[in-house]
């Protein structure tokens, strides 16, 4: 069972030992979160770009519930009921209640960490389709249509 509360995210660590070749970077997030409850996942700024980096997906793969602040497109990302969102600053207090509620309430946390993990995965595959399908490991089961879209508007740039 999880123990501590909340970890603020943290994304690589440098391991020396790896393989005799000197610093290697590697993605430990996951597993470190996973004794966790919770995760502030915050973007670097808030944007209405969508830019969306993985620290909230490294927490909903370990298992912990993040706090997000970042992209307002998130909710086009994520379900709403797999995370906390914190629009911005003047947010954290009301967010701060929710989680503490959320705490003290055993029952209510079960059902929002039994919901996180046990319904269909927190990306869609409409949402893997429309927004990660730039990336070649998924083109085998939800094609490339980002990649075209963005290689046409790239294309539409060079004219």
């Amino acid at each position: 069972m999880k123990g501590t509360y909340i970890v603020f995210s943290f994304r690589a660590v440098r391991d020396s030992k790896a393989d005799g070749k000197g610093i290697q970077i590697l993605d430990r997030a996951p597993i470190s979160y996973s004794e966790y409850k919770f995760a502030v996942t915050m973007e670097h700024v808030t944007n209405d770009i969508g830019y969306v980096t993985e620290k909230v997906f490294d927490a909903l793969e370990a298992g912990a519930i993040p706090i997000y602040s970042g992209a307002s497109q998130i909710h086009q990302l994520l379900q709403k009921d797999r995370f906390f969102f914190m629009e911005n600053i003047s947010d954290a207090e009301a967010t701060a209640r929710q989680v503490v509620d959320i705490l003290n309430n055993r029952s209510s946390y079960n059902s929002m960490f039994a919901d996180m993990v046990l319904k269909n995965g927190v990306v869609s595959d409409a949402v893997m389709r429309r927004f990660f399908s730039w990336h070649p490991a998924v083109w085998p089961t939800h094609g490339d249509a980002l990649r075209h879209d963005i290689l046409v508007e790239l294309a539409k740039l060079c004219k």
